[in-house]
């Protein structure tokens, strides 16, 4: 989020942020947006940028972009682990990856949309979001794990 509100562009600029309160000068920002809306602001982007997650690079790439994966980091407090940073190295023939946000503002502003346009996945969408589901839920599940570990150790 922090990087969405250093981009300074000249354009539309829909922010869904989910949980954080960063708020983004000039954007129209959604803490959710239902998947057609969602679909619909992909479709108009002239550049799509989000976290590095299946449900993000598969709505990118169904709207025919290619999306701008930042992965969040745990080194950086953004995740209990680097799942995202894996996730997004792995599908680095389908994506852009930025994994220094310094380059972010200028990849934003040369941005060649036409030079980033894809014919859609060509794949079940639908298997696609159950795994990528799954591998929330796993990451879920750890997040709660550890802080139950954290709670036991601070409560002795």
């Amino acid at each position: 989020m922090r990087a969405a509100a250093a981009l300074a562009v000249d354009e539309e600029m829909v922010v869904q942020r989910g949980a954080s309160r960063v708020e983004v000068p000039g954007a129209a920002t959604y803490e959710s947006l239902g998947a057609e809306r969602l679909a619909a602001a992909y479709a108009r982007a002239r550049v799509v940028i989000g976290q590095a997650s299946p449900g993000v690079l598969f709505d990118a790439l169904d709207a025919g972009k290619q999306p701008i994966l930042v992965p969040r980091m745990s080194g950086l407090g953004e995740h209990v682990d680097d799942h995202q940073l894996h996730f997004a190295r792995f599908v680095a023939d389908r994506a852009v990856i930025v994994e220094d946000i310094e380059t972010l503002p200028e990849l934003v502003r040369t941005w060649d949309e036409a030079a980033h346009r894809v014919d859609g996945p060509g794949i079940d969408l639908d298997v696609v979001r159950r795994i990528g589901a799954e591998v929330e839920a796993v990451a879920s599940s750890r997040r709660a794990r550890l802080r139950r570990l954290l709670h036991g150790f601070f409560e002795r």
